[in-house]
C-alpha cells in the first residue's frame, strides 16, 4: 500500500471511530484526539465506548485494515468491537485506539474499566 493510501486509510479509521461516537452521542464530553509520534490516538469515555460498541463497525474497519495482530490473531475492527464493549461496562471505563509510526503504522487499541 503506498504512503498516501496508508495515511488516508489511517486518518479515515480514526475519523470514523471518533465521528461515529460523536454522531450517536451528541452529549459526548470526553472524546479526545491526541497526537502521537507519527500518528494519533482517539480516546473515548464509557458512554462513547458504548455507542461505538453498539455501532459494531468492526467489519467495516476490517475491510480497510485487513492485517491481523501477531499476538492475538485478530483484526483491528474485532478489537474495536470487543474492547469498546469492555470499556463500556463501567462508568469510569476508557477506550482508546490509535496509530503510531506512519507510514508503516502500528495500531494500538486498549481499554480500562
Amino acid at each position: 500500500m503506498n504512503l498516501k493510501r496508508r495515511v488516508l486509510t489511517v486518518g479515515a479509521g480514526l475519523v470514523i471511530a471518533g465521528a461515529g461516537a460523536l454522531a450517536a452521542a451528541p452529549v459526548a464530553s470526553a472524546l479526545a484526539v491526541t497526537p502521537a509520534p507519527g500518528g494519533a490516538y482517539v480516546h473515548l469515555n464509557s458512554g462513547e465506548a458504548r455507542v461505538l460498541h453498539d455501532a459494531q463497525i468492526g467489519d467495516a474497519v476490517n475491510q480497510v485494515v485487513p492485517q491481523r495482530d501477531d499476538r492475538y490473531g485478530q483484526q483491528l475492527g474485532t478489537f474495536i468491537d470487543t474492547w469498546s464493549g469492555y470499556a463500556a461496562t463501567s462508568p469510569t471505563g476508557h477506550f482508546w485506539v490509535g496509530v503510531t509510526g506512519l507510514p508503516e503504522g502500528t495500531w494500538h487499541v486498549g481499554y480500562n474499566r
